[in-house]
């Protein structure tokens, strides 16, 4: 089975399928896409710089279903530690109206253990992925240096994950996801670069019996 662009996961059967872009829509599509697009990005916050914190401990939760709510995502991660806010959005992207959420824990390695813990978790059936909010210190660079991944094989487990992405260069954590039927796992590298050239290499290729699929989280527009 060849694996789609890992962008456009909801085309995967990790993901529940999710809503097509409304008719009414449709006309305007691409306007909206870009405005979703320019308010994602560095760029954005640094045009409207008075009204963004930088916060360290700030995560965003993206592919969240549209029925989650902030009560929810209270329990959810403050199972991790104390969280100082939560804001939920609604925005408009290429195939479906998608949720996503910030939320800012006191310290930063609650975050840290969110991202390590949570970055596939379910919520309302449907899959989450965790990632550093464009907010956080550095969110986009850090983003770059952590791929997900799933498909993997049964018999996989941290030291051989990181066996089968050290060729790539220097790894800071590789882990497995514990009791996950899709045997989901990350892998952070200490350099974007590195990240770039192990997703390169290993998106879609079979490892042991199945394919094995990676995401990325998205370059934001300078």
């Amino acid at each position: 089975m060849s694996l789609q662009d890992p962008n456009q996961i909801q085309a995967l059967d990790v993901f529940s399928s999710v809503e097509p872009v409304p008719r009414i829509i449709q006309p305007h599509f691409n306007e909206i896409k870009d405005l979703f697009e320019l308010k994602m990005s560095e760029q954005y916050h640094r045009m409207h710089g008075p009204e963004m914190t930088v916060n360290e401990a700030e995560i965003r939760v993206v592919f969240l279903p549209l029925d989650v709510t902030e009560a929810q995502l209270l329990e959810k991660f403050s199972s991790v530690g104390p969280v100082s806010s939560i804001r939920v959005f609604r925005d408009l992207t290429k195939h479906t109206y998608t949720h996503h959420a910030d939320v800012e824990f006191e310290r930063l390695a609650d975050a840290e253990r969110a991202m390590d813990t949570m970055f596939l978790d379910r919520m309302n059936g449907q899959r989450i992925i965790v990632v550093w909010s464009p907010n956080s210190a550095k969110g986009d660079q850090k983003n770059q240096r952590r791929l997900l991944l799933w498909h993997l094989g049964g018999n996989i487990d941290n030291r051989a994950l990181r066996k089968l992405f050290k060729k790539f260069g220097p790894i800071v954590k590789a882990e497995v996801k514990p009791d996950d039927g899709q045997n989901a796992a990350f892998v952070l590298f200490e350099s974007p670069e590195d990240a770039d050239r192990a997703y390169k290499e290993m998106h879609g290729k079979v490892v042991g019996s199945k394919t094995l699929g990676i995401w990325r989280y998205p370059k934001q527009a300078e």
